[in-house]
């Protein structure tokens, strides 16, 4: 299910083509059609003819300046036809809930509390301290820890060692 907005006028819900049509030459003043048969628009303004709703919109948004987005799906992600409108509060607060939801696992705790009491450390010294034997490189055990430590170093918690392989706590910065 698509539904088209139009920003220029205080994101005013229009439901359909037909009404999105009427609305910007009703409204704002742009003459424009729709071709039943060739499935096309024109913008009589400008002369110009367009095979699909999207072309025909773009045309629009960046000639005369008419902001016409539409939410699409169940997701009510807003967007423009050339992307993601950026000052779309739904936008930000998804990417809020996503920051939040960083939660760590046992075993990123674990490697935590290592870093804590030894702070510079391989992957392969981690893993053999908490796996209480020596692990091979490759492995299971040590591929899992170094996927853990690169989602400790995307979230912020952990930093890699300048010029070397070893890992280190993260300064907090304040």
């Amino acid at each position: 299910m698509v539904r088209y907005l139009c920003h220029n006028c205080n994101d005013l819900p229009l439901k359909q083509i037909s009404s999105v049509l009427d609305h910007i030459w009703g409204k704002h003043g742009v003459e424009v059609h729709k071709y039943h048969d060739i499935s096309g628009f024109r913008c009589a303004d400008c002369k110009l003819s367009f095979k699909s709703i999207i072309l025909f919109l773009d045309h629009i948004d960046k000639t005369h300046g008419i902001h016409i987005w539409y939410e699409k799906g169940l997701t009510r992600k807003r967007v423009f036809f050339d992307g993601i409108l950026k000052g779309s509060s739904t936008v930000k607060q998804h990417q809020r809930r996503r920051v939040n939801k960083m939660r760590l696992g046992t075993q990123q705790k674990k490697i935590l509390t290592i870093l804590q009491a030894y702070p510079s450390l391989t992957i392969l010294e981690v893993a053999n301290k908490i796996h209480g034997r020596n692990v091979t490189v490759g492995g299971k055990e040590y591929n899992s820890i170094c996927r853990s430590l690169h989602i400790l170093e995307v979230g912020g918690y952990v930093e890699k060692q300048i010029g070397q392989i070893r890992w280190l706590l993260k300064k907090k910065s304040e």
